[in-house]
């Protein structure tokens, strides 16, 4: 069979691909922790099977025999004729990694991946000598559920009129079906014309396919029996379905149900749907869309904000009170279309944190170290096009919790810490950012150890040593070059990593802070803008030019005069709270003209990771959004400015970049 040439079915079906590969992977991992448990294996055939399925279709040979290979020892441990064990999972993550570079690989000239290895494994794992193990057959009547009718269930049948009829629809699935909350959406959908009261188990459990081969529908209908029959038993898999109709009085449903309970469902009651008089079956409509057209549509929501604000500036400039109602409108629209487009960009973190499970899977097998890794916050969303960005620095930074913070098994039972380290991956919303922290429960940094490494590279001098506190000491492991580590090893020792994940924030205008325990763990907390598109700033006058600055960044503006300004160490800083505030003069800093020193001088008071720090301005304009632009190729390299933006004026205002702008100040 050739290869479809087909650009367009070939990207739909990578895509699909990598959603059932992460989906393999979580599954696994699922199993690997806890063997006895089918559901796993149910969703590592089903995605498996849709894999090669697909690949078949689109003529991808070698994509569909080994996952054909890889299909045949997922039924033999279906089937129980083979035990889950360390090889044969160690095995199956090879093989998901090689089916992942193929689909990866497609369309490349380099795309032959040699499989002959991993399918000898595959085969050696088929033909093994090993007893098969008896095949377990599944208790349906340990499962079964009889129809135990709510209050509001019976109230529901109560007020069907007179021509329609209460049925209880149970279907049994065949013994063999693989697709068990797909047969059940089929038939919910083939029935979502009726009035579907209540189901046996709930809608939740039937969505993830969580029942036994046995399921239960109670609707209202004014539809024959043999009508709503046809309607299910054409559906493949559906090996019988028994229709009962209902008594409709209050006290005759009582008795019914109380007929219906068992000492099993007497123990444990079915949960109930949430809203049993709604339909329970919604059409919902979706299409792929590529990163590249929703960039241009942000663009053009910018130039859409441009244009509403030259036109406020008319209107405000000519006084035209008659543009008041048109401006309005126009300003709603766009409100409106930007929070769309926000919305559509906008994807949960779990879009990267998916593939992290394996990640520390495969590094604490390496090190021979116990790592258990918990996520929350997984729902929390964020623009494609930051957390995109973010997927190597949280790479870097799990890596360095493994290979630098977690201890050995015999070091952490010498501090009487469990055998098992824990690595926290969370996120969270605040205001218009999203919060990352990862966590560990590791040996922590030892600042005195960081600063004798630094001496030996050379990155600071003896002096510079003796003047740091403990945080600053820690905050070198983000200098480029710097490493603690003696041996060089696949994970980390070279130097490069930590720096890697500063820079990425600085470039996505983040914040990064570091909080660190000797003997107790490492915190590495990451603030990031919920998008890169649109912005909230302050704009600003510095020397007759007007400058934009995030707002989110910015912690207070003071008055000082300007006698208050000291040198210390070179620089000047005035005491604020207590503390000495460096202030850095931007005109300085941008050869602008600053003209005659005023006495009476306004600093804007600047949060820049865990330090304070104070710009001297002449004016605050105004709170404003802007539409960011980049400063392009030529410019890109300029230190002290994240882009810029076109006012409502027309003018072009540059937004600073406060962690260049310390550096060259």
């Amino acid at each position: 069979m050739s290869k479809i040439d087909n650009t367009e079915f070939t990207e739909i079906f990578v895509s699909e691909a990598k959603e059932h590969i992460q989906n393999l992977n979580n599954a696994l991992l699922e199993l690997e922790k806890n063997p006895a448990n089918e559901e796993p294996l149910t969703i590592i055939f089903r995605a498996a099977h849709t894999i090669k399925g697909n690949a078949a279709t689109m003529g991808f040979e070698g994509i569909r025999d080994l996952t054909h290979k890889l299909e045949d020892v997922l039924d033999k441990l279906r089937k129980h004729e083979l035990k889950v064990t360390k090889d044969i999972v160690d095995t199956l993550f090879e093989c998901l990694d090689i089916i992942e570079n193929m689909i990866n690989n497609l369309g490349e000239s380099s795309g032959d991946i040699d499989t002959s290895g991993v399918i000898q494994k595959l085969e050696a794992i088929l033909n093994s000598s090993s007893s098969p193990q008896p095949q377990k057959k599944e208790d349906n009547t340990a499962k079964k559920q009889g129809i135990i009718l709510t209050v509001k269930d019976i109230g529901a049948i109560e007020k069907l009129s007179k021509k329609t009829k209460a049925y209880a629809v149970k279907v049994k699935l065949s013994d063999d079906c693989q697709f068990r909350a797909v047969r059940a959406h089929l038939v919910l959908d083939n029935l979502k014309t009726e009035k579907i009261i209540t189901t046996f188990p709930s809608i939740d459990i039937l969505e993830k396919g969580e029942f036994s081969l046995e399921f239960t529908l109670v609707i209202g209908t004014a539809k024959k029996k043999s009508i709503i029959e046809q309607a299910v038993t054409h559906i493949a898999e559906i090996d019988k379905v028994e229709i009962t109709e209902l008594p409709k009085t209050k006290d005759s449903l009582q008795k019914y149900t109380e007929t219906q309970k068992s000492p099993e469902t007497k123990k444990e009651l079915p949960t109930q749907t949430k809203n049993p008089t709604a339909p329970v079956v919604e059409s919902v409509q979706s299409v792929r869309v590529s990163m590249d057209r929703l960039d241009k549509l942000m663009n053009l929501v910018g130039e859409l904000l441009i244009s509403k604000m030259q036109l406020e500036d008319i209107k405000k400039r000519h006084g035209l009170s008659e543009l008041d109602d048109i401006v309005q409108t126009i300003d709603h629209l766009s409100f409106d279309i930007q929070n769309e487009v926000m919305d559509v960009r906008m994807v949960p973190v779990d879009h990267i944190f998916a593939r992290f499970p394996r990640l520390v899977r495969d590094l604490a097998h390496e090190q021979n170290k116990k790592i258990e890794l918990v996520i929350e916050g997984k729902e929390i969303e964020l623009d494609r096009t930051v957390l995109d960005r973010m997927g190597d620095p949280l790479v870097h930074l799990l890596r360095n919790s493994i290979d630098h913070g977690i201890e050995t098994l015999q070091e952490r039972k010498q501090k009487g810490k469990p055998e098992t380290g824990t690595i926290k991956l969370l996120a969270k919303r605040e205001k218009n950012t999203v919060s990352i922290q990862v966590i560990d429960d590791g040996n922590g940094l030892d600042p005195a150890e960081l600063k004798q490494s630094a001496l030996k590279k050379g990155l600071i001098t003896q002096k510079q040593a003796d003047s740091m506190n403990d945080t600053e000491a820690c905050n070198m492991i983000f200098l480029p070059g710097f490493s603690t580590n003696k041996v060089i090893t696949e994970i980390s020792g070279r130097g490069v990593g930590m720096d890697v994940v500063k820079s990425v924030l600085d470039s996505l205008g983040g914040q990064l802070k570091m909080e660190s325990v000797l003997g107790k763990g490492t915190t590495l907390t990451m603030s990031l803008p919920l998008t890169l598109a649109i912005q909230q700033v302050l704009l600003i006058n510095i020397s007759g030019e007007t400058y934009a600055i995030p707002v989110n960044i910015v912690s207070k503006t003071i008055r000082i005069k300007s006698k208050d300004i000291k040198k210390i160490k070179g620089r000047e800083v005035i005491i604020y709270r207590s503390h000495e505030l460096p202030i850095i003069r931007i005109n300085r800093v941008f050869n602008l003209d600053a003209g005659t020193e005023k006495e009476n001088l306004l600093v804007m008071v600047v949060e820049k990771e865990e330090e304070l720090v104070g710009f001297i301005i002449d004016d605050i304009i105004g709170e404003q959004q802007i539409v960011i632009k980049t400063l392009g190729n030529i410019l890109k390299n300029v230190k002290g400015f994240a882009g810029g933006t076109t006012l409502g004026n027309g003018k072009v205002a540059l937004i600073l970049d406060i962690n260049t702008l310390v550096e060259i100040s």
